[in-house]
């Protein structure tokens, strides 16, 4: 898209700090009854220390629950890293 300005962002992640990036298809699934999904009910799942693949296959089953067979029409993406204890 030639008229989007993208710029270059840092952050620091603390130890025990995680990111979750996500694509809009996961905020574009839609159910039978024509409701979306809403991605703020995921955020308390990262405030246990449970092993982050285990977290995305939830988040995965959440949304197949959700959207109950209804098709989808966008992908659905997630990219979830955890900061742990340096090793020195």
């Amino acid at each position: 898209m030639p008229d989007i300005d993208y710029s270059i962002q840092t952050i620091n992640l603390l130890e025990g700090d995680s990111l979750f990036i996500y694509t809009d298809g996961i905020t574009d699934s839609i159910n039978s009854s024509g409701n979306t999904f809403d991605e703020k009910i995921v955020i308390p799942l990262f405030s246990d220390e449970n092993k982050l693949s285990d977290l995305l296959d939830q988040i995965q089953k959440m949304l197949v629950n959700f959207s109950d067979g209804e098709k989808q029409f966008d992908d659905i993406t997630m990219l979830a890293i955890r900061h742990i204890k340096s090793f020195t």
